[in-house]
């Protein structure tokens, strides 16, 4: 009695092991969801501060304070083949006088065979259709002030050239503080948990956006 019970349940515990195992390394790496993530942030703060900064520029000839509306299109290619198309709306307020203003942008970027080697791998993303992005840039008196935000939101699908392929959610928060030089990130990618805190340039504002 006690040996037929006891079969049965070392074969499904052995059966649960496997699949423990292949799980993970069926999934991304923690070194490529870090790469592709940290990736993703910086694009995504380049792109958003280049356009919120040369709105800024353009509206420094204006006599009065702005408050504006547009729309904008950002196509970006990515470091190994592939883009990334970004659309969406941009309110910003600038008062000439004082060189102090925000920008608020919301927009949606989708992923288009962009690829990107991380290590020895070829990781290729599309989107699973597109991911959300909101940001917030804010000058005091010409220099950047406060906070500057994004939010990240939505799904890809991902493939290696080593066989591999899946698909993530991205929950992700990061705010960058001009003062201290500092940028958080927290959320989850992949079905990761992130949650760093780095000392960051705004140089690193200045990137190609492929991610």
């Amino acid at each position: 009695m006690y040996r037929k019970t006891l079969v049965p349940l070392l074969a499904a515990l052995a059966l649960a092991a496997c699949e423990d195992t292949a799980g993970p390394e069926s999934g991304l790496s923690p070194a490529e969801v870090s790469a592709l993530s940290e990736a993703m942030i910086d694009a995504d703060y380049a792109v958003t501060g280049e356009v919120a900064a040369a709105d800024a520029e353009s509206d420094a000839v204006a006599f009065e304070p702005i408050t504006a509306t547009t729309t904008f299109t950002a196509t970006r290619t990515c470091p190994a083949g592939g883009q990334v198309v970004r659309e969406g709306t941009h309110i910003r307020v600038w008062d000439r006088a004082t060189h102090t203003g925000y920008s608020d942008l919301s927009m949606t970027k989708t992923h288009q065979d962009c690829a990107r080697i991380v290590g020895d791998v070829t990781l290729t993303v599309n989107g699973d259709p597109n991911i959300a992005v909101e940001a917030h840039h804010e000058w005091a008196e010409g220099q950047r002030h406060g906070l500057q935000t994004l939010d990240i939101e939505g799904a890809l699908t991902w493939s290696t050239d080593d066989g591999r392929e899946g698909a993530c959610t991205i929950h992700l928060s990061a705010s960058f503080d001009p003062d201290t030089r500092t940028r958080t990130v927290s959320g989850t990618f992949c079905d990761r948990a992130i949650e760093r805190t780095t000392t960051w340039q705004m140089g690193g504002m200045g990137g190609h956006g492929g991610a």
